[in-house]
């Protein structure tokens, strides 16, 4: 019987060193080499133009905008929330219209609602859209300074 036990832990000492072996290589793998971080790309180029640009069918002017992508978000959140929404409701909401914006741009693949423009201003097309303009004269000159920089 002491044979059998003497056994018996030999081989949990041996499976328990293999587990550790097995986690030592793992991590040594997973590692990433000295100095190597990874591709990185940045949102705007060295010129200061903005990488993504979207187009954007104005419906009450019937005009075609070209904007930043970020441009956009904001005018689709502050288009489609309130001012005073708190801080998670408003990224979350950027979030969203990002997603769905670069869902829809012919750059990216997608499939826009019009031939001319990715996405139009009217909400029951796409994603209510605003200018800034359009979204100061909406919140007030007190609201617009104090939401805004959300």
């Amino acid at each position: 019987m002491s044979n059998i036990i003497k056994r018996h832990r030999e081989v949990r000492r041996l499976r328990r060193l293999l587990y550790l072996l097995l986690f030592v290589l793992g991590v040594y793998l997973g590692l990433p080499g000295p100095g190597s971080q990874g591709p990185v790309f940045p949102i705007t180029p060295q010129g200061g133009d903005p990488i993504l640009r979207i187009d954007v069918f104005y419906a009450e002017k019937g005009t075609v905008v070209r904007l930043d992508l970020e441009e956009y978000v904001k005018g689709v959140v502050a288009s489609e929330m309130p001012a005073s929404a708190g801080l998670e409701a408003l990224k979350a909401q950027a979030v969203l219209a990002r997603t769905y914006a670069s869902r829809k741009m012919r750059i990216l693949g997608g499939a826009p609602t019009r031939q001319d423009a990715d996405v139009t201003s009217d909400y029951r097309q796409d994603q209510a859209w605003a200018p800034v303009e359009a979204i100061k004269e909406k919140w007030g000159a007190v609201a617009w300074w104090l939401n805004w920089p959300k």
